[in-house]
């Protein structure tokens, strides 16, 4: 029976009326170009977010129901820091120079500079470093000032080379951690975009074929984030889920806009019409592509299974980004293709074309299909390399260790990573660093706990890692709240180790049967319990990807092998990047030389966004590759030969598309977040990875010793 809403006429349909489908595209881009721009910021946050209810959530809510205001997840103060190695804080030039600072911050319009708290004003010890040569000025700009003007006022007065003034806090942290973010994005675009431009010159050969691909990802980036957008009215993404369409967006829309113009150009060459070449291109080429894209989107939707609102706003971005891709790829790009027939062959490079790969003709010579011959000859010996190489490669990912990469990984010159560690080496505790609070509840059913907390209090006095303790009651007197400033970075181990020995050292020690009702809270206990979930959910997300993958392999190739090798394959690929990710960040090796900073973790939320989004990306490859070697095997029933013209007609293709990505997440590699670094090295490597030596080796040797095997299927289909 026809069926009029076939990817095969939908991408006919868009040619035919490529006025209307181009026309409706640009107005897409308008509206989604406005939208963005007029509500982004409503849509986007820095704070961290549970959709369960943790430990760490449930004492919060504890305190805010009982009346007692206490910010938890953020420094109760911004931290102006002044320091001098020629005069101390009583020397006159000292003074002089505070006046003068003080006074252009206060000029400011606005209510920046609201309240400050001096050693000047009040005498209080506390601010003056042991040395006497550097001073705190405390403040608390209100939430909705732009901290950029006092930013400036600061770096101005630091051209005096006998002070340095810095400033640091949670308002300046997440100044910074947007300015490095929206760096990392224009590096992405700058960098990435035209890297990919030069490979897809590399690959058609003219100019004007190259340029398609990157018009049609830039396009999908706008739309999408457009969409994120008008999403985030309703539920709020996290801040870099920009960064996240913008890298997603470059690679899957430049790749499969890349595989429908390189079939419709192979089409063109077999002789075809041009409209007869965009209906097979549609039957084949974008057919690939959606089912290529469902693949990637449903393994997104692994991380939308996780109740932590970073990992659902990466992966609802991620998944926003590919099906606009898909969607442009079947009508905007055929509309395209119609508009401009054989003028995409324009401008052409001379004696540049590596993505050529006709294979009407002379389809059993060329390298690839040489190389696949050779393969499939030692196909054991192949196996045994490639297999043992993928799996040495992951053996460091044993030594995992997740956490989350926080100021003290900011670039050097970054202020509020340099204030911190100016407050972490010269001054006490509590002046910036969010607080770690216990909540003692239900007291009046157990007596014990208020007889018992001295105990926990003496506990944590002995403790380095925390300040003095403060109690407070609710006014009911069914809560007690104590709270001790930290010694530290929140993101850090070391601080995380902290809570960990409250909750499972101090607490059950002093509480033996009402410690149910003793619950820790404050950043660092929301930092512990979103690893301790991304630990719990991380076998979940894999279980499903799995699954859904073989699944939907099975489905498109009528076959239980394949999808079985896929998913081992792609394993192996996964593993690879996770354990190359451990030995470059954990352990250091090769770091400095790669431009990377040795870490103590890898931040957590990067081994479920790698897993999901390289299960997806790499399906890719096999998707390509095995369509057309099922192709050929429907049409001459021979398992060798086909697999050797599948591997050489899609080598070319394959080889340009793994190079952009490739290209494309390496620029992420280079950003200045620690964050993206990790995710676009294990990208990098596991397409690179699997492009390669996966595609070109262990491919064919499995599918050559498996033979007739490979499209087992017990289902007969018609």
């Amino acid at each position: 029976m026809h069926n009029p809403v076939s990817i095969k006429n939908i991408t006919v349909w868009s040619a035919q009326h490529r006025n209307i489908t181009i026309v409706s595209w640009i107005a897409l881009v308008v509206a989604a170009g406005l939208v963005t721009l007029t509500y982004i910021n409503s849509a986007i946050t820095t704070d961290l977010g549970f959709t369960n209810e943790p430990e760490s959530v449930v004492a919060a809510d504890l305190i805010r129901d009982s009346g007692i205001e206490m910010d938890l997840d953020r420094s109760e103060y911004e931290v102006l820091i002044i320091r001098s190695e020629t005069y101390s804080v009583d020397d006159q030039n000292f003074i002089d120079f505070f006046d003068s600072l003080t006074s252009d911050l206060s000029d400011l319009k606005g209510s920046y500079y609201q309240n400050p708290i001096n050693y000047y004003s009040t005498g209080f010890k506390p601010l003056v470093s042991e040395d006497q040569r550097a001073m705190l000025i405390l403040f608390d700009p209100p939430e909705e000032d732009d901290l950029r003007p006092m930013i400036q006022v600061i770096e101005k007065a630091s051209i005096d080379k006998l002070f340095d003034v810095t400033m640091t806090g949670d308002r300046t942290f997440d100044h910074d951690f947007q300015t490095i973010s929206k760096s990392d994005l224009e590096l992405e675009l700058k960098v990435g975009t035209p890297a990919a431009l030069i490979i897809l010159i590399l690959v058609f050969g003219a100019l004007v074929s190259s340029l398609i691909p990157i018009v049609i990802a830039l396009i999908s980036m706008v739309v999408a984030l457009g969409i994120t957008t008008l999403i985030g009215q309703a539920w709020t993404f996290s801040f870099f889920v920009t960064n996240m369409i913008a890298m997603m967006g470059l690679a899957v829309g430049v790749d499969y806009s890349l595989l429908v113009v390189s079939r419709y150009r192979e089409e063109r060459n077999n002789g075809l019409s041009q409209a007869e070449a965009i209906s097979k291109t549609g039957g084949t080429a974008s057919k690939a592509v959606v089912f290529s894209g469902i693949t990637v989107v449903l393994a997104l939707i692994g991380m939308l299974i996780t109740p932590f609102s970073v990992l659902r706003s990466l992966g609802g971005g991620a998944i926003v980004v590919v099906v606009v891709s898909v969607t442009a790829s079947l009508t905007l790009l055929p509309a395209i293709l119609s508009l401009l027939g054989d003028k995409i062959n324009s401008l052409k490079v001379p004696f540049i074309n590596l993505g050529s790969s006709n294979d009407t003709e002379n389809h059993s010579t060329g390298f690839w299909y040489s190389f696949s011959k050779f393969v499939m000859r030692n196909s054991v010996i192949s196996i045994i390399f490639v297999v043992s190489l993928l799996v040495l490669a992951s053996i460091p990912a044993i030594d995992l260790k997740l956490g989350q990469n926080g100021i003290t990984t900011f670039p050097e010159q970054t202020m509020s990573r340099r204030g911190f560690e100016v407050l972490q080496q010269e001054f006490s505790y509590g002046f910036v660093g969010s607080p770690v609070a216990i909540v003692l509840n239900e007291l009046e059913q157990n007596p014990e706990i208020e007889t018992n907390k001295d105990m926990l209090v003496s506990y944590m006095d002995g403790d380095d890692n925390f300040g003095p303790i403060d109690q407070i009651e609710s006014d009911d007197g069914e809560i007690i709240v104590l709270r001790a400033d930290i010694n530290g970075d929140p993101n850090s181990q070391e601080m995380s180790d902290a809570v960990k020995r409250i909750r499972n050292e101090y607490v059950p020690n002093s509480f033996e049967d009402a410690s149910n009702n003793v619950r820790v809270t404050g950043l660092v206990a929301f930092i512990v319990d979103y690893i301790d979930l991304v630990n719990n959910y991380l076998p979940i997300v894999i279980i499903f990807v799995l699954t859904i993958s073989f699944l939907l392999l099975a489905f498109v190739f009528r076959s239980i092998i394949v999808p079985i090798k896929a998913v081992l394959m792609n394993l192996l690929s996964v593993g690879s990047a996770y354990g190359l990710v451990v030995l470059v960040f954990q352990k250091g090796f090769g770091a400095r030389f790669l431009g990377f900073e040795q870490v103590d973790v890898v931040d957590g939320w990067v081994p479920v966004f790698l897993f999901a989004v390289l299960f997806g990306l790499s399906m890719d490859y096999h998707v390509f590759l095995l369509s057309r070697i099922k192709e050929f095997y429907d049409e001459t029933g021979d398992n060798e030969n086909s697999i050797a013209r599948g591997v050489k007609s899609t080598s070319g293709l394959i080889t340009g598309a793994a190079m952009i990505m490739v290209a494309v997440f390496s620029v992420a590699g280079a950003a200045d977040m620690v964050m993206f670094q990790q995710v676009g090295m294990g990208l990098a490597i596991a397409i690179f990875l699997d492009a390669t030596i996966i595609r070109s080796i262990l491919v064919p040797a499995t599918m050559k010793l498996l033979g007739k095997w490979n499209w087992w299927f017990p289902i007969k289909t018609g």
